[in-house]
C-alpha cells in the first residue's frame, strides 16, 4: 500500500462516523487532514531527497577526489618514469660514447700487425697535439673502419 493511500486512511479513520458520511464539513475536514498530511508528507519527502542528495554528493565529491588523487598519483607517476627513462637514454648514450672512446684507445695504443695500419697510427699520434678532438677522433674512426675493412676483405 503506497504511503498517500495510508495517509487518506489515517485521515479518514481519525474522522467521527458522523463526520465520515460524507457532510459538506466531513469532506472539508478529510481534505484539510489529507491536505495537512500531503504537505507535511511532502515536506518530509523532500528534506528526505534533499539529505540523500547531500550524502550522494558527498559520496561524489569523495569520489571525484579521488580520482583526482589517482590521476595526480598517476601523473607523478608518469613524470617520474619518464624522467628515469630520459636519465637512461643519457646514461645510454654516455655508455656508447665511452664504449667507442675505449675502441678508439684500443686502435691507439693496439700493436697493430699491419705495417701500413701502424703508419697510419703514428701519423695520427703525431699530429694528434694540434687537432681538435673532433678532428682526432674522426680520423681513429677513419682507421679504425680501414682495419675493419680489411678484415671484411681479407
Amino acid at each position: 500500500m503506497s504511503d498517500a493511500l495510508k495517509g487518506w486512511q489515517k485521515a479518514i479513520s481519525e474522522l467521527s462516523p458522523a463526520e465520515q458520511v460524507g457532510t459538506p464539513r466531513t469532506d472539508a475536514a478529510i481534505d484539510e487532514s489529507v491536505r495537512g498530511w500531503s504537505y507535511q508528507h511532502l515536506f518530509d519527502e523532500s528534506r528526505k531527497i534533499e539529505r540523500e542528495l547531500s550524502a550522494l554528493r558527498a559520496k561524489l565529491e569523495a569520489a571525484d577526489g579521488f580520482v583526482q588523487y589517482n590521476h595526480d598519483i598517476a601523473g607523478e607517476w608518469h613524470a617520474k618514469y619518464s624522467a628515469a627513462m630520459k636519465r637512461v637514454s643519457e646514461l645510454e648514450a654516455k655508455l656508447a660514447a665511452a664504449e667507442k672512446d675505449a675502441e678508439r684507445l684500443a686502435y691507439l695504443t693496439a700493436d697493430h700487425a699491419d705495417g701500413e695500419v701502424r703508419k697510419r697510427r703514428n701519423e695520427l699520434l703525431c699530429r694528434m697535439p694540434v687537432m681538435s678532438h673532433s678532428a682526432t677522433c674522426a680520423d681513429i674512426d677513419i682507421g679504425i673502419d680501414a682495419i675493419e675493412k680489411e678484415r671484411g676483405n681479407g
